[in-house]
């Protein structure tokens, strides 16, 4: 609905045009009323309306400085101005500070009515430019970090963020959005490239709040989407910063193994990849000692508390080989002592160093020591 502001110091004239308007019909609400031109500028910037019908002859603050110290902030919004005076120096300033109409009073009912769905078309058509313009700017913000600080001044939102969402199901997103993108809240939906959306995102609230909320929503009827919650910041000029961070994010994915990951995700991934020397010491050890059970890389990650794909990655960048290639030479090492030391048969060494096939066993030990073990076992007894 359009939100509407009443400024008069006749509270009678405010409570005529609040009560016998009919503002729903309309499409119109009317969000708060003012006695004077300083009221009226509070009541403005904290509901940031799509009409205002003022009076110009008021106490303290008249209708005319009103209008003087909100134009700078104006976007779409039309100032209906109303007086009892016939005056050209009224009109003339009223105009000069881009009233829609001056209208006389009293105010002819049916006059008012056609002024305010004038008034409503006009706005229609602005804010189309208007939101096709501010999206540019916001997208030239986060891909090109462009700092045009006086063209965001209207922005005026506490927090920002950017999500990345990764899908094949782009076409649905803005779709999902659809009831979230209100008046009182920044939305753009972006198609950088294919498979990837950018939302920006700006709010009075909890901007985390809102955009895990937005995540669920992508994620519960989108399940193979990757979402990418970018940083939470309070200028709007950094939210380049959200969006390089939300990409960032992306390159953790395999390692924390989920579908929405924030910056909590990406801070527990920094401390496990500092503590990791200690662990990955620890888990050759692990390996060392359980070699004869069934250990694989998932029961070792879980074991530490790792993913299994972090844990793999993080193995071979440490130690230089990979998981299954180290378990391998540990368990073929043992197995190398057993056929020199001890009579124990062929199928009983597989048994005792993890093995519980003996023909598997034999074909990886042909393939690490070149000889099967039959022939190891007649070679170093010789």
């Amino acid at each position: 609905m359009y939100k509407v502001i009443l400024v008069d110091d006749e509270k009678l004239i405010v409570e005529s045009l609040k009560n016998t308007v009919l503002w729903e019909a309309m499409n119109c609400q009317v969000v708060a009323t003012a006695n004077n031109g300083r009221q009226a500028i509070e009541v403005y910037e904290k509901y940031n309306p799509d009409i205002v019908i003022t009076d110009i002859k008021m106490p303290d603050m008249n209708g005319i400085d009103f209008l003087e110290a909100i134009f700078p902030k104006r976007k779409s919004d039309k100032v209906i101005v109303l007086s009892g005076f016939d005056e050209f120096e009224f009109a003339r300033d009223a105009l000069q500070y881009k009233a829609f109409q001056y209208l006389l009073k009293p105010v002819d009912r049916e006059e008012l009515y056609q002024v305010i769905e004038k008034a409503i078309k006009e706005i229609g058509k602005e804010k189309v430019i208007i939101h096709s313009t501010d999206k540019q700017k916001i997208f030239d913000l986060l891909i090109h970090k462009t700092d045009q600080p006086e063209q965001l001044d209207h922005f005026r939102y506490r927090e920002y963020s950017v999500m990345v969402v990764q899908t094949i199901a782009t076409d649905l997103i803005e779709q999902l959005l659809e009831d979230i993108q209100t008046e009182d809240k920044l939305l753009y939906v972006y198609h950088p490239s294919k498979g990837q959306v950018v939302i920006a995102f700006g709010t009075n609230e909890k901007v985390m709040v809102d955009m895990e909320f937005i995540a669920n929503k992508i994620r519960n009827n989108i399940s193979e989407a990757v979402i990418l919650i970018g940083s939470e910041t309070r200028d709007l000029k950094n939210l380049n910063i959200s969006y390089e961070f939300a990409l960032k994010l992306g390159a953790i994915r395999q390692f924390v193994e989920k579908n929405i990951i924030t910056e909590e995700d990406y801070q527990a991934y920094q401390e496990l990849t500092n503590d990791s020397a200690e662990v990955l010491k620890a888990a050759k050890e692990y390996i060392e000692t359980n070699y004869q059970r069934n250990v694989t890389n998932e029961s070792v990650a879980k074991h530490f508390g790792f993913s299994s794909s972090y844990f793999s990655t993080l193995f071979k960048k440490h130690h230089g080989i990979t998981f299954i290639d180290h378990i391998t030479n540990v368990r073929i090492k043992h197995a190398c002592s057993l056929l020199k030391d001890t009579k124990k048969p062929t199928y009983a060494i597989a048994s005792l160093v993890g093995y519980e096939d003996q023909r598997y066993f034999s074909q990886v030990f042909k393939r690490k020591m070149g000889v099967t073990p039959s022939t190891y076992r007649k070679n170093v007894s010789e």
